[in-house]
């Protein structure tokens, strides 16, 4: 699975500082000054470090680098990758059920989306039914709320035990056969 773009950025110190994408920081070469000054979204971000900011006296500088060269995700993060790995494997639902040419429930799945990627304690009466369904007439895309659920449960523990129910939770991701979730393990992993 590859992630957004938006949690691939790596920061690099050399000679000057360099924002790459998904590369580590020592495996590329300098990028243009177009690219080191440029956010997320391809607009200027000129709170990042590596866009130069105006002194008083006009004079264009640098802020001071990050000291890593590595971005390491946060559990937000890791939630956030799996509640795409779960609209993922929805579309992928829907999409072979159009392919089949079941119309009728590619639609019923395809309005689950809110359903499937809330929080359960913010989930409506209507929100908890519709998963309720899910979890009777279609195994492996109930198999992706319960995975992205449960990491969520195994972050909100933290420390010894958290560590032990990760490791239990990638064990289950890669051995679950949804790939999405597989990749996921792999690069929580690394």
């Amino acid at each position: 699975m590859d992630l957004p773009s938006q949690y691939r950025h790596l920061v690099s110190q050399d000679e000057e500082l360099h924002v790459l994408r998904g590369v580590p920081a020592h495996a590329q070469q300098h990028q243009p000054e177009s690219v080191a000054c440029q956010g997320v979204e391809q607009r200027p971000h000129h709170d990042h470090p590596a866009c130069p900011t105006q002194t008083p006296s006009g004079r264009q500088t640098r802020r001071s680098p990050p000291k890593s060269g590595f971005w390491s995700p946060t559990p937000f993060h890791v939630v956030a990758w799996a509640t795409a790995a779960v609209d993922a494997v929805r579309r992928k639902t829907v999409n072979a059920l159009r392919g089949e040419g079941d119309t009728v429930a590619a639609r019923d799945l395809k309005s689950t989306r809110w359903a499937l990627l809330k929080n359960p304690e913010n989930q409506t009466g209507d929100q908890r039914t519709t998963v309720a369904a899910i979890a009777k007439t279609n195994k492996p895309l109930y198999r992706a709320y319960l995975l992205k659920e449960q990491l969520r449960a195994v972050f909100a523990v933290g420390g010894d035990k958290g560590r032990k129910l990760l490791a239990g939770w990638l064990a289950w991701a890669k051995r679950s056969r949804i790939p999405e979730f597989a990749a996921l393990a792999a690069t929580v992993e690394k």
